[in-house]
């Protein structure tokens, strides 16, 4: 294994073998994210390589062991062809590395739109367009966060309740 972290110097760790499966620890500080790329030498003396050190595969390192945590606000009324603001708070272990709401109408053939939502005074908030809100049927939503390490949590939560939020569309 050839490794480093952050912008220090490449170093290699002896693999061991249990059975067909290779594995090797390393110490990696949680301020920095690491990269890797396996080297193997047959018997031949023939070396070959899973990456390189050109493109090494990356790793996010930090402290976070827990998913983000999310408090969704809950519209209480959509009105056809005005925009419908959502808002959601997010606490995190680790920089997050996205944040996103997803809509649609309840009509069951319709598929989620996605929504970056951008982060101001403490709260994370995107828009679903006017144009989408129409009398025929009410609006649903979720929003997904992810932090830096892949830790992934939507709002409202499953273990909780029903893991997306039905607002009436006003008729």
């Amino acid at each position: 294994l050839v490794w480093r972290s952050g912008d220090c110097p490449w170093q290699r760790a002896s693999m061991s073998a249990d059975g067909a499966v290779y594995s090797a620890g390393i110490s990696v500080p949680a301020c920095c994210d690491a990269a890797y790329y396996i080297e193997a030498t047959d018997t031949n003396g023939e070396t070959r390589s899973w990456r390189s050190a050109d493109a090494p595969q990356p790793v996010a390192v930090g402290n976070a062991v827990s998913a983000p945590s999310l408090d969704v606000e809950r519209a209480p009324l959509a009105i056809p062809g005005h925009d419908l603001t959502v808002t959601a708070r997010v606490d995190s272990g680790d920089d997050l590395k996205s944040v996103t709401l997803y809509y649609r109408d309840l009509n069951q053939r319709e598929l989620f739109t996605p929504v970056p939502m951008r982060q101001a005074n403490g709260a994370w908030s995107a828009t679903i367009p006017g144009m989408d809100i129409v009398p025929a049927w009410d609006v649903m939503y979720y929003v997904e966060a992810i932090d830096r390490l892949g830790n992934a949590a939507i709002g409202p939560d499953l273990d909780v309740e029903t893991p997306y939020i039905v607002v009436p569309v006003q008729r």
